[in-house]
């Protein structure tokens, strides 16, 4: 095959680079520094991606999706216009009028209070009554409603009438104007028609009947409570004819007195209780100090001692609230032996209570023996310092009249606590005999009063009930149902809008979703617009994977367009050979189906033309295609190369190309992929690179899985494979940026099916510039 014109000669060797550079292969070549930027930083958005939609730009956008719009958005508005139309067809529409008057003449004139906020009030209540159930329904028993048997039509021809039925009034006007539609003309005038006289004739007619039945009941209701509170005043006269009074007033004033008198009673008797203990006191003290006086020396010369205890235990036996807690004491003991010969335990809570309410009540005990202990003791010590009651010279006859006179004081109080005991007790008698007049009967005369103020309510709403009865009624027919003429422009007006709306909305809605895609329409976009390089853009062919190797070797696209633009990718892949050693050349996308494959195939062949001994090895291990191109086995391949089952000259494939090789993708699974991410494809292009002067890897695309990210960190170059109007800039962005982050170098971008004058302008452009 004759070398092509201005290419190297492929005997002569290509350069090794300088003992300063990098090597040329995977896992050597030192990743592109990255710039440094800021915590939170983040970098502005290229232009392609962040500027806003234009009229020009939905324009274009448009003109590619034309035929969509003019076939969808031309059915639509066609759609549009027959509906709008058709719905807004005016259906036949009937009047008919009523009369209400604003201020009637009643049987004491015109109504006095009435205002405009009053009618207005009363119009609308009026309209609501015609556009009602109760309305509609006696207008169906009409005989002319009858005949049109709307049974038959209508499900619910009460519902349908309410739906289509409507009334409506005006500012300082008497007329209610009743409005109805439907498809039948006639239909039409005769509900109207219907409702109005049902209305008129039946309901308005029909609210003198309401009227006198509301004066009968509201009669029945004033009957009936009059003759119950006649009964409870009855009963009420009868019980205070029972307790002897009539006057329940002076009965509740004699009770009254007599509770008073028997609380002053009860209070005197406790003043007298208190002197009569004083005084009881004061004789047991003269008793005491007569007997210390009375005592004799005994033998010895010594007198007679007053035995302490005696005397204490003297006054505990009459003091009352000594006995009270000793008997307390002594209840409490029996409960604590009957706990004790039950067996129950001493911890539980009642047991533990018992104790200690004995413990206090004991130490109650002991401090009142403390105290009278005190005392007698004291009585005690006055008596031998006074010697005896009086003065020293006190005689017994003198004795005799102080205890006698301290004895007539004690008697006096205890006749006079008898006598007050009895008073108590008689006036006990006069209070239980004055009894009270009780809840039944103060539950009955509060109940006089409400069905008082009942009745005398009922007895005005009865009274202008009867009034009422004579008034004349407000409302009359005024018209007779009849067809209304109905305005058409508005129907004409939006069946000319509604198709031209829809058009426009369908039109800018596919302009605004093709412009969100933002999908690749020229090589300009993505160099100018994302700023990625543009290496190359290859004319549009119809299967161009099938015409790149033929049976002999030879390709059908010699001499063609397509051809010349690959050549001319391929001749910038060999500068980049010679400036910066690039050898290792992996050809990926942002997604599936845009021609990566085809391109890695296309560039293979072509610097195998080219004399250059070249290895094409498809990457693409999820869905490998490449075996398929050049009709080799898909395994073994690259995956078992990756899990150390063959080694990598093992799968290297000749094919019918000359100086082109092919390693196939292999049986791919989850460890193929776990060795991969374990840079298991470092040491196998060390091993490639002595035997073959190009590597091209066909990669998975990097938006759909990380598998080409793995990759790209080894390689020397990336070319991005981007297909016109199929490939969305911010996916090629994205990928781009992904690449860019693991510290690949992305050489640029290829533009596949472009126009025949784009590919024209910019492959020479390239070829000159490599």
């Amino acid at each position: 095959m004759p070398q092509d014109a201005g290419l190297p000669d492929p005997s002569v060797p290509l350069p090794q680079p300088y003992p300063r550079d990098a090597a040329p292969i995977a896992g050597r070549v030192e990743p592109l520094p990255v710039p440094f930027r800021p915590a939170g930083f983040t970098p502005p958005a290229p232009p392609a991606l962040s500027a806003a939609p234009d009229l020009m730009g939905l324009l274009s956008c448009l003109r590619q999706r034309w035929a969509g719009a003019v076939l969808l958005g031309g059915t639509l508005a066609a759609l549009a216009a027959a509906g709008v139309f058709f719905l807004l067809q005016p259906k036949p529409l009937a009047s008919a009028m009523v009369r209400v008057e604003a201020y009637p003449e009643g049987t004491l004139g015109t109504r006095p209070g009435s205002s405009a906020n009053d009618f207005k009030t009363y119009l609308m209540t009026t309209a609501s009554a015609i556009k009602s159930l109760p309305t509609i329904q006696a207008a169906m028993k009409r005989d002319e409603m009858r005949r049109l048997n709307l049974e038959a039509h209508e499900p619910d021809p009460v519902q349908a009438i309410f739906d289509d039925l409507r009334v409506e009034f005006k500012e300082n006007s008497e007329l209610l104007t009743i409005y109805y539609t439907h498809a039948d003309p006639a239909v039409a005038t005769t509900v109207a028609s219907a409702i109005k006289l049902a209305f008129v004739d039946d309901i308005v007619k029909g609210e003198q009947d309401r009227r006198a039945a509301k004066v009968l009941k509201l009669e029945g209701s004033y009957n009936g409570i009059d003759e119950g509170l006649k009964t409870r005043i009855k009963s009420r006269d009868e019980t205070l004819k029972r307790l002897g009074t009539v006057d329940p007033k002076l009965w509740r004033e004699q009770r009254a007195e007599a509770v008073m008198f028997l609380r002053e009673a009860k209070t005197q008797a406790t003043t007298i209780g208190l002197s009569l203990i004083k005084a009881r006191s004061e004789l047991d003290g003269f008793d005491l100090r007569v007997k210390l006086m009375k005592a004799k020396p005994a033998e010895g010369g010594k007198e007679e001692e007053l035995d302490l205890e005696t005397e204490v235990a003297r006054v505990m036996d009459a003091d009352p609230e000594i006995k009270q807690m000793a008997g307390r004491l002594t209840r409490i003991e029996e409960e604590l032996e009957a706990m004790d010969h039950k067996g129950l335990s001493r911890t539980r809570t009642i047991y533990t209570h018992l104790k200690g309410l004995r413990d206090t009540v004991q130490g109650q005990v002991d401090k009142r023996k403390a105290g009278i202990t005190q005392r007698v003791k004291r009585a005690i010590a006055v008596a031998k310092k006074k010697g005896a009651p009086g003065t020293p010279a006190t005689s017994p006859e003198e004795l005799s009249v102080m205890r006698a006179q301290l004895k007539r004081q004690v008697d006096d109080l205890m006749l006079y606590e008898e006598r007050n005991d009895k008073r108590i007790k008689e006036l006990a008698d006069e209070v239980a005999r004055v009894p009270t007049l009780g809840e039944d009967y103060e539950r009955n005369v509060e109940e006089i009063k409400q069905q008082q103020k009942t009745l005398d309510d009922l007895r005005q709403e009865l009274e202008r009930a009867r009034v009422s009865m004579k008034d004349a009624s407000r409302i009359s027919g005024f018209q007779e149902a009849q067809l209304v003429k109905q305005d058409v422009k508005k129907q004409l007006l939006a069946t000319g809008v509604a198709p031209i709306a829809v058009l426009g909305a369908v039109s800018f809605a596919l302009a605004w979703l093709e412009f969100r895609k933002r999908r690749v329409r020229s090589a300009g976009q993505i160099s100018r617009g994302l700023g990625i390089r543009v290496v190359g853009a290859v004319p549009k062919a119809p299967h161009l994977s099938r015409q790149l190797v033929g049976p002999g070797g030879e390709s059908d696209l010699e001499g063609t367009p397509v051809m010349e633009s690959i050549d001319a990718i391929r001749t910038r892949l060999l500068h980049e050979a010679q400036s910066r050693s690039t050898r290792l050349v992996m050809v990926t996308s942002a997604t599936s189906g845009e021609g990566k494959t085809t391109l890695a195939a296309a560039l293979a062949t072509s610097l195998a033309r080219a004399g250059r001994k070249t290895l094409l090895l498809d990457g693409d291990l999820r869905r490998p295609t490449a075996h398929e191109l050049f009709e080799v086995a898909m395994q073994p391949g690259l995956s078992e190369v990756l899990l150390g089952e063959i080694e990598v000259a093992e799968a290297a494939v000749e094919t019918a190309q000359e100086n082109l090789f092919v390693v196939p993708a292999g049986q791919w699974d989850r460890d193929v992929l776990l060795a991969l991410a374990r840079d298991g494809l470092e040491g196998v292009f060390e091993k490639l690179a002595d035997e073959f002067d190009f590597i091209l890897i066909d990669s998975h695309p990097v938006l759909a899985a990380n598998d080409s990210l793995l990759i790209g960190r080894q390689v020397d170059a990336v070319l991005l494979s981007v297909l016109r109007e199929v490939s969305e800039m911010p996916r090629v962005y994205a990928a781009a940026q992904q690449l860019e982050a693991v510290g690949a170098r992305v050489l640029g971008a290829v533009v596949n099916a472009s126009d025949p004058e784009e590919v024209f302008t910019t492959a020479p452009a390239v070829a000159v510039a490599a």
